[in-house]
C-alpha cells in the first residue's frame, strides 16, 4: 500500500468538488486491495466527503468560490483519515454530534429541510476533532474525521439471490 495522501487545495464551489471525486475515487483505489467489499467502501468513502464537502462549499463558504478548502486524506491502519481546512463559518455544534442528525428513514411529514448529507457522513465517518480558529464570522475550520470500522456480510435481496451487504456507523 502507497502511504502518500491524497491533497488537494480547491475552491470552495460545486463544480471544484465536484471534479475532485473522480480523483479520491482513485486514489482510495489505489490503496485498497480489488475486491468487492472495497468496491463498496470506496464508493461509500467518496459520496461522504464529497456531500461533506458540498456541505462546507454551500454553508460554510457560500459557494462563490473566493474561499479555499484543503482536503488531506491518507489510510492510517486500513481506514482513512480525513481533514478538512476552510476559511467558512463556524460549524454549528449540533452537526458534529451524529445523534443530532435526522434519519431519512423519519415519515414525510417529520422529515427537516436539511441534515440528511450530515447523516450519512456520520455513517460513513467519525469527527474526532473539531476546532476553530478565530472568530464565529472569520477565521479557520479545521474538521479532521476517521472512517468507521465497516462490517460485511451476506444477505437475500428478497429474489432468492445472497448479495453483499454492508452495515456502516
Amino acid at each position: 500500500m502507497n502511504v502518500e495522501p491524497f491533497q488537494k487545495r480547491i475552491n470552495a464551489n460545486l463544480k471544484a468538488v465536484s471534479a475532485i471525486g473522480d480523483e479520491f475515487y482513485d486514489y482510495c483505489s489505489s490503496q485498497l486491495a480489488d475486491n468487492e467489499e472495497n468496491s463498496l467502501r470506496i464508493i461509500d468513502l467518496k459520496i461522504a466527503l464529497i456531500e461533506l464537502l458540498n456541505n462546507i462549499v454551500l454553508h460554510a463558504c457560500g459557494g462563490d468560490g473566493e474561499v479555499i478548502i484543503n482536503l488531506k486524506a491518507k489510510f492510517m491502519d486500513d481506514r482513512l483519515q480525513v481533514t478538512i481546512f476552510d476559511d467558512g463559518i463556524l460549524l454549528p455544534q449540533y452537526l458534529i454530534h451524529p445523534d443530532s442528525i435526522h434519519s431519512p428513514l423519519m415519515r414525510n411529514e417529520d422529515l427537516p429541510e436539511k441534515g440528511f448529507g450530515w447523516f450519512l457522513v456520520h455513517q460513513v465517518f467519525e469527527i474526532t476533532n473539531y476546532q476553530r480558529n478565530g472568530n464565529q464570522k472569520k477565521g479557520q475550520n479545521i474538521l479532521n474525521l476517521i472512517e468507521h470500522e465497516l462490517d460485511f456480510g451476506w444477505a437475500n435481496n428478497g429474489q432468492g439471490q445472497a448479495i453483499l451487504v454492508h452495515k456502516v456507523g
